[in-house]
């Protein structure tokens, strides 16, 4: 039997579910989120800070070799030279007091990311010996190395140890083994080490004369090579989780019929826009500092369940997320309530974004029934069902803004939607709040705006799949801002919300019912249909394979701006190369747009050859068909309509990319224009 019998720690007694850089990049991440703005502005990309953790390690490595040691260091004497390099000038006791912090932190992930292994105990059975310590390179003292023995039921294998920061020496050069000799009053031949490193727990105490024993169980070590081979490239990460999530979608979608497949399938796929713009969120609403983070409906529904998968303890980076909910709100429940009074200023919110209007769905807006006036309506000049182009501009609505029974009707009827709004907004505990979070699909943040103006005294950041308009301070994109390289993406916008959509209903209004606020909301029976035949099980698909990207997410520290590419991607794909299934149900269910059009659209039945035909020649022609391919938009599902000859197909697919071609010329244009003004 020997007398001493030392241990190495990593890959002998504990393994890691991820490299051991993960650990550090976590540490990175978490400073980021905990200080905030503090770190000097070079230093504030994931990457970049934890690069210079790296630095740190080095310059401390050599400064203790240049003092006689060897290149070994504590971990909270490299936080604080890292900490000191990445903030702003501090003092020495409050750098140390955050080094103290952020150590715990690492250690508190060191625990959660590693785990037992499977084989020392039965492999250190033939290897008697009087005392077992553990012995490691590492820069985490042998106090917190214990602390993490014991959390892992390893204690009783080796409740004590010694650490290379602990000493200065390591097992690389022989050193420690040297210092281990004399400290305990052992010889060489007395002692026997085992370890998985060929060279700093084999051959080194070898040719010390130490008995040295190499651990290296082969399906182990193949784990940990695979393991750590997906840290040295996101790209391979995320192929190697997309296979993870292709086996096991197909898997768990076995018995289900073959739409229901298909749908999951596509939802399966499609998990890293939804899981990294949940971690967008999450980032975001931490570093604007939010008390809650709300989820627009109807999108916001499945965003806020995306986000209980990715985010199931309520913390990211071990920090407390704010508190997140559904808030059951629309453009047409917020923008009349949020109306200082029925005015062509107040209206030009709407109309500056949109250059046409329905009369009736103007007066829908303001809570106003169009059957109701009609007279009023015909002194104006005006009719309920007439498409008004540039409304701010037409003396008509002019007239009828200015008329004092549109006036009366309206001031009264917004004076209610305001009432009931902001009654909504104060029993869901919102008015309360100083700073808030709002995440929806996009596309002009309108509803931010719209509760910016009833909640004056709270601020509000925005989180947007895409924007049309360019981000500002407080409405943030994930994934596609508008310009005329990436037009297309927004083509395809309709596509995102019926997928994203809920079985609800969109938010009509509120009713107050015994000083209850309880918003209206109205499904409709063909969104529904869709919604059961693809969007439910798309979603249970997103779902699925977001649990399985969690696990990766976690281990090896993925933000949300490295899964922005592999987004638009999923983007892409699902405008470009739609499933059938997903190209003819959004064809044939009505999309409803309530504030410009105030009726039902659905894109299968487009304008037959003579419609087109005719349009040069005809201008009601030519304005419906204008009309048409305002809200068609998707050229690429020309293709899989039914019932379409395939000229008018080809046609229709001209007409539309045309117009496509168009709109990216006067995008161009005006973005000229402004870099001359600049």
């Amino acid at each position: 039997m020997h007398k001493l019998r030392t241990l190495d720690v990593w890959d002998t007694l504990l393994r890691r579910d991820c490299h051991p850089e993960c650990l550090k990049l976590g540490t990175a991440r978490h400073a980021l989120l905990r200080l905030k703005g503090r770190i000097v502005p070079h230093k504030r990309e994931l990457w970049a800070l934890y690069r210079a953790r790296l630095d740190s390690e080095l310059s401390v490595a050599q400064r203790a070799k240049a003092s006689g040691l060897d290149d070994e260091y504590h971990i909270e004497d490299v936080l604080a030279d890292w900490l000191s390099g990445a903030l702003p000038p501090e003092s020495p006791a409050a750098i140390a007091e955050l080094a103290r912090e952020m150590a715990r932190f690492e250690l508190a992930s060191e625990i959660q990311r590693s785990f037992a292994d499977g084989g020392i105990e039965d492999f250190l059975r033939s290897l008697p010996a009087e005392r077992t310590i553990f012995l490691s390179d590492f820069y985490m003292d042998a106090e917190m190395l214990g602390d993490l023995l014991a959390a892992k039921g390893l204690g009783h294998l080796a409740s004590s140890g010694i650490a290379s920061c602990d000493v200065g020496r390591n097992k690389r050069s022989g050193a420690l083994f040297h210092h281990v000799h004399s400290a305990l009053g052992v010889a060489p031949h007395e002692h026997v080490h085992v370890g998985d490193n060929e060279h700093s727990d084999v051959l080194v105490p070898r040719a010390l004369g130490i008995e040295s024993h190499h651990y290296l169980p082969g399906e182990a070590h193949t784990a940990r090579r695979q393991r750590e081979a997906l840290f040295e490239s996101r790209q391979a990460l995320c192929s190697h989780v997309e296979r993870e999530v292709v086996s096991k979608a197909a898997l768990h979608s076995s018995s289900m019929s073959e739409a229901e497949k298909a749908a999951f399938s596509c939802g399966a796929a499609a998990a890293p826009l939804f899981a990294g713009f949940a971690l967008f969120c999450a980032e975001q609403s931490l570093l604007h500092g939010d008390d809650a983070l709300l989820f627009l409906t109807r999108e916001g529904e499945f965003f806020k369940r995306v986000h209980d998968v990715l985010c199931p303890s309520g913390e990211l980076a071990g920090h407390p997320l704010p508190r997140a909910s559904v808030l059951e709100v629309s453009r047409l429940s917020t923008f009349g309530a949020s109306m200082e009074a029925p005015t062509i200023k107040e209206f030009s919110r709407l109309w500056n974004t949109h250059r046409l209007q329905k009369v009736a769905s103007m007066l829908t807006t303001v809570g106003l029934d169009a059957s109701g006036y009609a007279p009023l309506l015909s002194r104006c000049g005006l009719a309920a069902e007439e498409i008004v182009t540039e409304p701010a501009a037409d003396p008509r609505i002019h007239k009828l803004f200015s008329d004092p029974e549109f006036a009366r009707a309206a001031t009264e009827s917004l004076s209610k939607m305001t009432n009931s709004c902001v009654r909504y907004l104060d029993q869901s505990g919102v008015s309360q709040l100083q700073r808030v979070g709002v995440v929806d699909v996009g596309w002009s943040g309108s509803i931010q705006d719209n509760l910016a103006l009833l909640l004056p005294d709270c601020e509000i950041h925005g989180y947007y799949l895409g924007l049309l308009g360019e981000p500002g301070s407080r409405k943030h994109p994930y994934a596609v801002v508008k310009s005329p390289a990436t037009r297309s993406y927004f083509d395809g916008a309709h596509i995102l919300e019926m997928v994203c959509s809920s079985p609800n209903g969109s938010v009509e209004g509120y009713a107050l019912e015994e000083g209850v606020a309880r918003a209206i909301r109205s499904p409709n029976g063909d969104e529904n249909a869709f919604f059961s035949s693809f969007a439910a099980p798309f979603q249970d698909g997103v779902l699925f394979a977001a649990a399985v990207w969690r696990s990766y997410i976690e281990r090896y520290v993925v933000t949300g701006s490295e899964l922005v590419d592999a987004g638009r991607k999923v983007w892409r794909n699902l405008i470009k190369l739609p499933p059938k299934e997903l190209a003819r149900g959004i064809l044939t269910t009505p999309q409803h747009d309530v504030l410009i059009f105030g009726d039902f659209f659905t894109r299968s039945t487009p304008p037959g050859i003579t419609a087109l035909l005719r349009a040069p020649f005809s201008g009601k022609a030519r304005s419906e068909l204008k009309t048409f391919v305002r809200r068609f938009q998707w050229s690429e599902s020309v293709w899989h309509l039914e019932g379409v000859s395939l000229a008018n197909k080809v046609m229709l697919s001209a007409l539309l990319r045309l117009s496509k071609a168009v709109q990216i010329a006067k995008l161009w244009r005006v973005r000229a224009r402004g870099a001359r003004k600049a």
